[in-house]
């Protein structure tokens, strides 16, 4: 937009064992933005079926970004799936997905894991590429639920790794202050850490 706010809200669907179904999928130089002081809401809910990788908001590859350049940037996702179905993440940052904000807007993501029994239903995901969260000096806030249920595992709040190709990262800048919080999930089969970081970083601000 030329200053406007800017909302996108969207459902992934699929049926059956169908996989990759997200609510909203930012690829390769794919870009949402505001301009001026407008804000931006972007809600992703993954699809339903007993498939893999139902992801509520996946932003992947390079220049793939969701952006202000003053205001605020919201970002909420809930992963999808059903039965067995795994990872099913809220937030999916890879190969160099960004989020961010320009000026001193806020940045705030939240997201939630699917209730599969399935494995690997991490709340917000950052992995490879300098894939990250950041803003240009407003204050960033970050929530992960890992979700699963029945005996489900390794259901993470908020993970950020070096897969190999470059770390993930979520950094504050300048007197911004950072939040990150993360719940692991449900699931008699262990290993749900709120907060994983392994090989990447957490920069800036405080962290409980």
């Amino acid at each position: 937009s030329a200053g406007g706010n800017v909302s996108v809200a969207a459902t992934g669907g699929g049926a059956g064992d169908s996989s990759d179904n997200a609510g909203l999928y930012v690829a390769d130089h794919g870009v949402i933005s505001a301009g001026g002081a407008g804000d931006v809401l972007v809600v992703g809910t993954g699809g339903t079926s007993t498939g893999n990788s139902n992801v509520g908001v996946l932003v992947i590859d390079t220049n793939a970004t969701i952006t202000s350049s003053g205001g605020d940037v919201t970002v909420t996702g809930q992963g999808g799936g059903m039965g067995a179905s795994a990872a099913n993440h809220g937030v999916y940052l890879l190969g160099g997905g960004e989020i961010t904000a320009g000026g001193s807007g806020e940045v705030h993501v939240d997201g939630t894991g699917g209730s599969s029994t399935g494995i690997a239903n991490w709340g917000v995901n950052l992995v490879h590429t300098d894939s990250q969260i950041t803003s240009s000096g407003g204050d960033i806030t970050v929530t992960g639920r890992g979700g699963g249920s029945g005996t489900s595992e390794h259901n993470i709040g908020v993970r950020i790794v070096d897969a190999g190709n470059g770390a993930g990262k979520i950094i504050a800048t300048g007197d911004s202050n950072l939040t990150v919080t993360g719940i692991g999930g449900l699931g008699s089969g262990g290993h749900s850490h709120g907060v994983y970081v392994n090989g990447a970083s957490i920069e800036g601000g405080t962290t409980g």
